[in-house]
């Protein structure tokens, strides 16, 4: 009985095997046939997008000592006013990375350029290799001290948590230079220029403007021309992302008591991270706009700050943009995708804008091009 019972044992899994194989080319046509279906369907979607996002061949990228290049100096309130006086708008573009963001960065940087505003960023440096990859490229970058160290900073690591302080100094320090600053993570992408939208809300005396984690943007803001703010109503319920948002210098005691919620004990224990505690602050004391006010600003931190909130329609997630896809469905053409929800940390990204005709840095080859 025990020697049936071990042949059983050992002769189980190679017929399961034999019936998988059989099973697998049975299926194959099958299977053949749903990628054919999802290619057609494929296809027809990308007959609704607007033209300059349809897949394209990059750019090359910059020469290694290009003549533009430019070292890293020091962050300063020059550095500050020259970036802010490149545009219009008085808005200063800013991010920061590591080693192991170097190319996102690079590509944020290279987007920017494509639309005339690489003049007006500022890019910060935490380590050597990624000041001399940013100063070779011609960006205006300035060295920040930080503990990410050179890795990949993936969510819920120590390098993570370091990430989320260095950004809430960076905040403050550039605050406190009196700088209005567009903050973007590095896998946030410019499709359009923000200038003109965000320069009619600071207009109307906007202080902060908040990209959200909502799924989709509310008729009311789809529809409004010149596009607006979201109702508060609607986009107020989920998280306001740390990855894209624009401060004015009035948020500089905001900025502060941020760092200060990062200091304590705590503040990344338990998936805690930087955004949940902005969020904190941001609705101490939130107050709803007057009723009648087209504005649609919020009282936010005890009622000193006027908040308002990106719809999602111009300033998508990942998660609108590459998986559902809505965008498309509407015709719409985003300002800038950030590309959050997305599996895979910095890979999975890299290759989501390889496949969405975003990344440009290298040549992609025939697979990721338009037909």
């Amino acid at each position: 009985m025990r020697l049936v019972l071990r042949i059983a044992v050992f002769t189980l899994p190679i017929i399961t095997l034999i019936f998988s194989a059989k099973f697998h080319v049975a299926s194959t046509g099958s299977q053949s046939s749903r990628a054919q279906r999802f290619l057609l369907q494929t296809a027809t979607e990308a007959d609704t997008v607007p033209p300059h996002l349809l897949l394209r061949p990059p750019p090359p990228p910059p020469p290694p000592h290009s003549d533009s290049a430019r070292p890293c100096e020091p962050l300063s309130a020059r550095a500050v006013r020259e970036t802010a006086e490149a545009n219009a708008h008085g808005v200063t573009f800013v991010t920061f990375a590591n080693a192991a963001q170097l190319d996102f960065a690079l590509n944020w940087h290279q987007h920017l350029s494509l639309l005339g505003l690489g003049r007006s960023a500022l890019l910060g440096a935490t380590d050597e290799a990624t000041n001399r990859g940013l100063s070779a490229a011609g960006a205006r970058c300035f060295p920040l001290k930080s503990s990410i160290g050179a890795d990949e900073a993936k969510w819920g690591s120590p390098g993570f948590s370091h990430m989320g302080r260095t950004k809430a100094l960076l905040v403050r320090t550039l605050l406190e230079l009196n700088a209005t600053l567009l903050f973007a993570d590095v896998d946030v992408v410019f499709l359009r220029d923000p200038l003109p939208y965000l320069g009619r809300q600071l207009a109307a005396h906007a202080q902060l403007l908040f990209h959200t984690d909502g799924f989709g943007s509310s008729p009311e803001a789809i529809a409004a021309q010149p596009p607006g703010l979201e109702t508060p109503s609607f986009g107020i319920t989920p998280e306001m992302n740390t990855g894209l948002f624009l401060m004015a210098p009035a948020a500089a005691a905001l900025a502060a008591a941020w760092c200060a919620a990062l200091d304590a004990d705590g503040a990344f224990s338990n998936w805690k991270n930087d955004q949940q505690a902005l969020n904190q602050l941001l609705r101490r004391g939130l107050v709803a706009p007057p009723a009648g006010d087209t504005r649609k600003l919020m009282a936010a931190y005890g009622g000193s700050l006027q908040l308002g909130l990106l719809p999602n329609h111009l300033f998508p997630s990942g998660h609108l943009f590459f998986i559902q896809r809505a965008l498309h469905r509407l015709g719409a053409t985003p300002v800038a995708v950030h590309l959050t929800f997305q599996n895979c940390d910095q890979s999975g990204k890299r290759h989501r804008m390889r496949e969405g005709g975003l990344w440009l840095l290298d040549d992609l080859g025939p697979h990721f091009l338009p037909p």
